[in-house]
Order: structure tokens, then C-alpha cells, then sequence
């Protein structure tokens, strides 16, 4: 739990990364990479942010996310648990 000014960077940042890293994991997906493949598929086009750094599975979607975003959010979670996400990203 944390304040609100806090979580709102820590969000921000969160989407920030996960713009850099979605473009990374498009180039090692171009490359062959297993991580760039089994990330990349599941960064295309999500509406929310995979959150990296803890050991489960979490999207993190806008404040302004309608419920299509919240129920896409929840199938990119589930899909990374089909990809295996976090076993390719060594958590």
C-alpha cells in the first residue's frame, strides 16, 4: 500500500517501461528470441502495462480504463500465464 502521489508514478513508470521494453521484446521477437516471442505476442496492442519486478502475474491498466480495458487486462494476465511470462523472464 502507498499514497496516492506514489502509486501514480509508480504507474506512470510502469507504463513508460513497458513502452521501452515492448519495443525491445518486438526486436528480439524479429531476432528468433523465446522471450521476444512469448512477450511479444502478449504486448501487442494492450491497454494496460505488464508490471515486471514481482513474482506474479500483474497488469496494471489506466485509472481511466473502461470495462472492455479491465476485461482485456485480465486476459492478457491469463495469457501470460499460458505464455509462461515469468519462467522466460527468469523471476
Amino acid at each position: 500500500m502507498t499514497d496516492g502521489f506514489t502509486g501514480n508514478v509508480v504507474i506512470k513508470l510502469s507504463e513508460g517501461l513497458a513502452e521501452v521494453l515492448s519495443m525491445l521484446f518486438k526486436q528480439a521477437e524479429n531476432g528468433g528470441s523465446s522471450l521476444g516471442q512469448a512477450t511479444g505476442r502478449i504486448l501487442n496492442n494492450s491497454p494496460g502495462a505488464l508490471l515486471l519486478g514481482v513474482k506474479g502475474n500483474v497488469v496494471v491498466t489506466h485509472g481511466k480504463s473502461d470495462s472492455e480495458a479491465i476485461k482485456y487486462a485480465i486476459h492478457v494476465a491469463e495469457r501470460m500465464v499460458e505464455e509462461s511470462v515469468l519462467e522466460a523472464i527468469g523471476t
